[in-house]
C-alpha cells in the first residue's frame, strides 16, 4: 500500500504483484476494505446499544485520515474480514461439519438433550421400581344402594404410566462410553441413544434422538430412519 499511495506515479506504477493462492488475493482484499472503509464514511457514526451517540470508541474516517492511519484502517479491516468468515456458525456445526464432528462439538448438543432426558427416564424409572408390586386380582366395583351411607374409597396409587406393568425397569443411555445393547434382548452392534426394558413384562423401549438444524430435519430423518 506505500507503493500504490505514492503519489509519484512511477513509484504507484512499480508495485509488485504479489502471488498468493486462487481463492485469495491481496489487491483484491485490500480494495474490498477501502471500500468497506469508504461506505461507513456514508453512513457516519451509528448508535449501538443504549449508550447513545457519540459514547463508542472513536476512529478516524477515511476521508481524513492520514497515509498511515489508512494503511492500519485497511489492515484492521481485512482482519475482520478474515475473522468473520472464518467464523463456524451454529448452522455450520450442525449440518455435519467434519472439524467439529472430530473436536466433538458436532454430538455437543446432541448430547445435553440426551442427558436431560436420561435423567427424566431415570428418575420416572427408579420411582415406579419403588412402588408395591402390581396387583393382578380383579376387584369387584362396590356399589351404593340408595339411602345408604357412602361406599369406602379407596386410594387411588401413583400413575405409572406406561411402566406400571413391572418393578424391574433398566435404563441404559449412550452417555460417556459406549453403549451395548442388552443381551438378553438380542446380540447387535446397532446403538441407540436410549434403552430401557423389562424382563417381567418382556417390553423395551427404544429411543434414537436427532438434534438437527431445522432444514436438515428430513435429511436427518431418513438417515437415522
Amino acid at each position: 500500500m506505500m507503493l500504490l499511495d505514492s503519489s509519484d506515479p512511477v513509484v504507484a506504477q512499480a508495485a509488485p504483484i504479489l502471488a498468493t493462492g486462487r481463492k485469495w488475493t491481496p489487491r483484491t482484499a485490500t480494495e474490498k476494505a477501502k471500500a468497506a472503509l469508504r461506505h461507513r464514511d456514508i453512513v457516519g457514526q451509528v448508535q449501538e446499544g443504549r449508550g447513545g451517540l457519540g459514547l463508542g470508541a472513536s476512529t478516524p474516517t477515511w476521508s481524513k485520515a492520514t497515509p498511515s492511519q489508512r494503511r492500519k484502517l485497511v489492515v484492521q479491516e481485512v482482519h475482520r474480514e478474515e475473522e468473520a468468515g472464518s467464523t463456524a456458525s451454529l448452522k455450520h456445526i450442525l449440518v455435519g461439519c467434519k472439524t467439529s464432528l472430530t473436536q466433538g462439538l458436532y454430538t455437543w448438543r446432541h448430547n445435553q438433550v440426551l442427558k436431560s432426558l436420561a435423567a427424566v427416564l431415570e428418575s420416572q424409572r427408579t420411582s415406579v421400581n419403588a412402588l408395591p408390586p402390581p396387583s393382578s386380582r380383579w376387584q369387584a366395583t362396590s356399589f351404593v344402594r340408595e339411602g345408604e351411607g357412602q361406599a369406602n374409597l379407596t386410594s387411588v396409587g401413583p400413575d405409572a404410566g406406561q411402566l406400571g406393568g413391572a418393578r424391574d425397569w433398566k435404563l441404559l443411555a449412550d452417555l460417556g462410553q459406549k453403549l451395548c445393547f442388552p443381551a438378553e434382548i438380542v446380540s447387535t452392534n446397532l446403538r441407540p441413544d436410549l434403552a430401557m426394558w423389562s424382563a417381567s413384562s418382556q417390553l423395551v423401549y427404544i429411543i434414537e434422538l436427532t438434534v438437527p438444524w431445522e432444514s436438515s430435519v428430513e435429511e436427518a430423518y431418513e438417515r437415522k430412519g
